[in-house]
């Protein structure tokens, strides 16, 4: 249950799992826009993913989970067992993330408006860099220590002509040690400067959410857009989202329904951090003109159908869509070092990408007396396409249009890349239960994927469990505690 989330500072969805269920981890990544990287019941790759499937409103959903709006979901559900890949198939070797976002609950509306703002910083810093006079004391140290190694490669037989360390008191002696004029000027006149500091700031942050939700007879309908604000404690490291969701149920018929969910999420990772904290020029990120925009598009539609003449038999159909743009420029004017060993250097990273998922649910479920049954066929396709292309330029005559004119540059070269990928998915999963007590599991799933190998492009998932309500048997009746043992393989 996502409701205690909503009053929390939580720009990405992962950050409100932290703690909230055992064997799932989260290491946090620093950053305005971080992803945490997720992984359940620990590492299992060295060199792969450990991410775990995502299934948002029921279809596997392979955008970004930075552009769910935390406040848009109603609840998470993990699997972690053989039964996960059974079901969704070899990309749920590492778990698989139910998310379900809300919809209306009222017949009377609801508008909900939710806001915060505040502040970041680092609450426990454990570096520390040389001052001044430690600095200019070290670069005295290294040269003293140079020559008195060079003193004893000549093999000395006495300490005559050893060389001596140099009067650290008198700073024009000291000050004579640093590589350039103006560093010898600072040093001289009292000036110097903490870096960490420089780099680093008390960033602001703030979030705000709208959403509208209601019922009617037949219809359910949740509509919400937010906007995000966030910087990093690192300076030029900014991070800004809009996103909008509708999500409408309609009750057609007594048999038939009709949903439609669809969000839109913008990024906006403009600017580039003040990383290089211990490189020759730590702010010249600031210099930097960089513009990073992410859009995407995510729509659900789907037909439900109970036959009217057969209790128990549903038949589901469902569409979803992907779509999701990269805009990435930079350009490194003569005031940045790489700007100025190019004379102006420009790189466009355009990419696309197009996700579509096609399924088909039949789904049986009827109680004969002290039995329950239920089963559920799945045939399904999926198909990705995608491609990128890199386009660099250096040597500009005129630097005002940037990136946004590289036929003004002399040296243009360019790179793409593109890929397809096609899935074809059955499944067969059968539930038993006996006095809802006692309770079998099994499903076959085969997936037919574009990217096995020549010759073996079908894999086949089988898994079985069984589970026992402990706190039903006549032994444990009458107690306050909810017992159930369970067991799967596959």
């Amino acid at each position: 249950n996502m409701e205690d989330k909503s009053n929390q500072a939580n720009v990405n969805l992962f950050q409100a799992l932290i703690g909230a269920s055992a064997g799932v981890n989260l290491e946090g990544r620093g950053g305005a826009a971080s992803e945490p990287d997720i992984s359940i019941r620990g590492k299992t790759s060295l060199s792969a993913s450990d991410g775990p499937l995502i299934v948002l409103d029921g279809v596997i959903y392979n955008g970004s989970i930075s552009n769910i709006n935390v406040n848009d979901v109603e609840s998470i559900d993990i699997l972690k067992d053989a039964s996960a890949a059974a079901v969704y198939g070899s990309r749920s070797a590492n778990g698989v993330l139910l998310i379900t976002t809300k919809k209306g609950k009222t017949e009377k509306p609801i508008i909900s408006f939710g806001m915060y703002t505040g502040f970041q910083d680092m609450t426990n810093n454990p570096m520390r860099v040389m001052n001044a006079d430690e600095f200019a004391n070290r670069l005295v140290d290294w040269d003293h220590q140079s020559k008195v190694y060079a003193w004893y490669k000549t093999n000395p037989t006495s300490a005559e002509g050893r060389p001596q360390r140099p009067d650290l008191s008198n700073p024009e002696v000291v000050g004579s040690y640093l590589k350039t004029y103006e560093e010898q000027q600072n040093y001289l006149a009292g000036n110097e400067i903490n870096w960490v500091d420089q780099v680093l700031q008390k960033a602001p942050m703030q979030n705000y959410n709208l959403s509208l939700q209601g019922m009617t007879d037949r219809s359910t309908y949740y509509v919400s857009g937010s906007f995000t604000d966030v910087e990093g404690i690192q300076i030029n490291d900014k991070f800004k989202r809009i996103t909008l969701r509708s999500n409408v149920e309609s009750e057609i018929t007594d048999w038939l329904t009709f949903g439609l969910n669809a969000s839109y999420s913008t990024r906006d990772n403009s600017g580039i951090p003040t990383s290089e904290l211990f490189q020759p020029y730590p702010l010249v990120n600031q210099y930097i003109d960089n513009s990073d925009i992410t859009n995407e598009l995510f729509a659900v539609g789907r037909l439900k159908v109970s036959v009217p003449w057969i209790e128990g038999l549903n038949y589901e159909f469902n569409y979803s869509h992907v779509y999701s743009n990269r805009n990435n420029n930079t350009f490194h004017s003569s005031s940045t070092p790489s700007g100025v060993s190019n004379r102006g250097l420009a790189v466009k990273n355009p990419s696309e990408s197009r996700d579509w998922n096609l399924n088909n649910i039949i789904n049986y479920s009827r109680t004969f007396g002290d039995h329950q049954v239920n089963s559920t066929f799945l045939f399904s396709r999926e198909g990705r396409t995608g491609n990128a292309s890199t386009l660099s330029a250096s040597g500009f005559e005129n630097e005002i249009l940037g990136y946004n004119n590289i036929g003004l540059a002399e040296v243009v070269t360019g790179s793409s890349s593109a890929y397809e990928e096609n899935r074809l998915s059955y499944m067969d999963r059968v539930n038993y239960s006996f006095l809802s007590k006692y309770m079998f599991t099994g499903t076959v799933r085969r997936d037919g994927f574009s990217g096995f190998g020549a010759g073996n492009k079908w894999a086949t998932f089988p898994s079985a469990s069984v589970a026992w309500v402990l706190t039903d048997e006549p032994f444990l009746s009458g107690t306050d505690v909810y017992l159930k043992l369970r067991t799967s393989y596959g």
